[in-house]
């Protein structure tokens, strides 16, 4: 490995002929190549009733990676301009991510950091508790992204109760990873550059506010608040008309929590780059952070409309943008020291399995911060639908060295009175 950090500039990307990285993937990979540590490693554990045995996990977890061949990845470097992908044999992918342990060593097995270059990006942790059992899962976000993760974690229940996979095998992301690229370097990227410019006056972290700042000098210090918002109204159309539902309420309360009564609220919003049908199954990585640009206090159909016109702008990711229009903060989302603007994020997702074996129904255990993650950004507002209701739950997070201590919790109890 490289003993200085490279130079992350506006020069065009060597893309060679083994297995491609995608745009995303190669940004957080040279950091890694220069020694920067930085993690992605989202991490989730449920308890069931019951004792599952050690056997049964493993088997189950074996077959997941025979499916998803992104789960058996490594990441290998022969330079700073060969960087690449690896998938490893299924027997030693299966002994490199799969971990036994007791109830007491449970979390710290889960959360121990993943090594992105040259190491596993995936782990599977399982413990007897008593007459209880602990399953946990981690994975690096240079694998997977929020959308796999619901493919994959549904399939993981479905082995586990010992049924077939539901639906072909998903298909490989390199063809799609390639045509990415090839985005990138076409003339037709200037679109994507072009929108915004003109939506966020070129800024690839806009602040939701105009004029609203940080000081760089103070660490940021998120606080996290989580509610539920009935959404009962536009349960029953397409699923990103209750996006811009959500996306309407939150414009709402910031507006009445801040007193700020016109301008737009301008927020990064987590989308999914897919062209076609058979992509939805695809296994990899998919989603990037599209931008737009709403009136504080917006309608519905206002609300969609900027979706609308963020998705319209999307044929490169997000890393793109950045090395293009603001290469100084190319890999700064990644970096602990960084202070970013206090621009904001919005993500969206469907309900999602409840994780039902045999013994009865998994309940998700709040899981210990994992060392090294970083989380940027002065407001994120994350939205899960409840599975057969009109509710979303919905998790705020706002740093408080920007927006002052308790804004997470008024946001929050302000969604929830709207809603009720």
């Amino acid at each position: 490995m490289s003993t200085g950090s490279p130079t992350l500039s506006v020069t065009t990307p060597i893309f060679g002929d083994k297995m491609p990285i995608s745009l995303a993937q190669r940004e957080r990979l040279l950091l890694w190549w220069g020694n920067e540590y930085c993690l992605d490693q989202p991490t989730y554990a449920w308890i069931f009733p019951g004792r599952i045995d050690v056997e049964v996990v493993e088997v189950a977890w074996g077959r997941l990676l025979s499916r998803f061949g992104n789960l058996r990845a490594r990441f290998v470097a022969d330079s700073v301009d060969d960087i690449h992908r690896v998938d490893s044999a299924l027997s030693g992918a299966i002994d490199a991510t799969f971990v036994a342990t007791d109830g007491g060593h449970f979390f710290d097995e889960l959360c121990a950091p993943l090594t992105v270059l040259g190491g596993a990006l995936t782990r599977m942790v399982h413990s007897i508790d008593g007459d209880e059992t602990l399953i946990g899962v981690c994975f690096d976000h240079l694998v997977i992204d929020g959308h796999t993760l619901r493919m994959i974690l549904s399939e993981l229940w479905g082995l586990l109760r010992n049924e077939s996979p539901a639906g072909p095998a998903p298909l490989s992301d390199e063809a799609f990873i390639r045509r990415e690229r090839d985005a990138a370097l076409s003339p037709a990227v200037e679109r994507d550059l072009d929108y915004w410019r003109e939506t966020s006056g070129g800024l690839t972290y806009p602040p939701f506010f105009a004029d609203l700042e940080r000081d760089p000098a103070v660490p940021a210090a998120p606080e996290t608040s989580v509610t539920a918002v009935d959404l009962s109204g536009p349960a029953d159309r397409a699923r990103m008309s209750r996006a811009a539902a959500l996306l309407a309420a939150v414009t709402a309360s910031l507006a009445r929590t801040t007193g700020t009564g016109s301008g737009h609220f301008t927020t990064l919003v987590q989308g999914a780059r897919r062209t076609n049908r058979s992509e939805l199954r695809m296994a990899g990585f998919l989603s990037t952070w599209l931008l737009a640009k709403v009136p504080v206090g917006a309608t519905v159909d206002q609300a969609s409309g900027a979706l609308l016109r963020a998705m319209g702008a999307h044929s490169v990711h997000h890393a793109e943008i950045v090395r293009r229009l603001e290469p100084h903060h190319y890999g700064a989302r990644y970096r602990r020291t960084e202070a970013l603007p206090p621009y904001a994020l919005f993500n969206f997702q469907g309900a999602a399995e409840p994780p039902r074996l045999a013994g009865g129904l998994g309940r998700v255990l709040t899981v210990p911060p994992v060392p090294g993650n970083v989380l940027h950004g002065g407001l994120r507002v994350y939205g899960t639908e409840r599975e057969g209701t009109g509710a979303v739950d919905v998790r705020v997070v706002a740093d408080a060295a920007v927006l002052g201590t308790g804004f997470a919790d008024a946001v929050a109890a302000d969604l929830a009175a709207a809603g009720s």
